[in-house]
């Protein structure tokens, strides 16, 4: 069973994201992460903050992300949508199709007329998961983020990426039209 870094480092993580998972207290906080990593898709990224390879776990059923050092200590976890583990810098995420995910970049199956009404939304929610990133890797320390405020970035997060999602699905279904 994997072991945080520090006990201060789990301390710290437990107060910033306790109630977006609804963690009663730093066992439930933990056991979370521990089954994150047990049932979770495993894959590999670089740490955008400190460049030092790490192993991420998300479970897409639950939207609980944790991540270790290579040498297996735990020092993240938390809520957040696939978007954000398949654009974590050198992701090797993959959905549970296996196929590519695409980091907001378009795909054959996407209309190629997109309007810029979409390409807006896209830009916001790319920049809305690069936001909830770095203010998530943050910790305790920092007064001026709360909670409440990777809680309801997330929530914000996860409305634009369910309306691209539906926005790409009737895409797919339109027919193609050949000139």
């Amino acid at each position: 069973m994997p072991a945080w870094k520090t006990e201060a480092h789990l301390v710290d993580h437990y107060a910033l994201h306790r109630g977006q998972l609804r963690a009663r207290s730093i066992e439930d906080f933990d056991a979370s992460a521990q089954e994150t990593i047990e049932i979770g898709v495993r894959f590999t990224y670089t740490d955008r903050l400190t460049g030092e390879y790490r192993i991420g776990y998300f479970h897409r059923d639950s939207s609980r992300f944790a991540a270790t050092t290579v040498d297996g200590a735990i020092v993240t976890h938390f809520q957040t949508d696939e978007d954000y583990v398949a654009s974590l810098r050198h992701s090797t995420y993959r959905d549970s199709e296996e196929a590519p995910m695409t980091h907001g970049k378009s795909t054959q199956r996407e209309s190629v007329t997109a309007t810029s009404a979409d390409e807006m939304v896209d830009k916001v929610y790319r920049d809305l998961v690069q936001i909830h990133a770095a203010i998530a890797e943050r910790t305790t320390s920092d007064k001026e983020i709360m909670p409440w405020t990777v809680h309801e970035l997330m929530s914000l997060i996860r409305e634009i990426g369910a309306f691209r999602r539906q926005q790409r699905a009737a895409a797919a279904s339109e027919p193609v039209r050949s000139t």
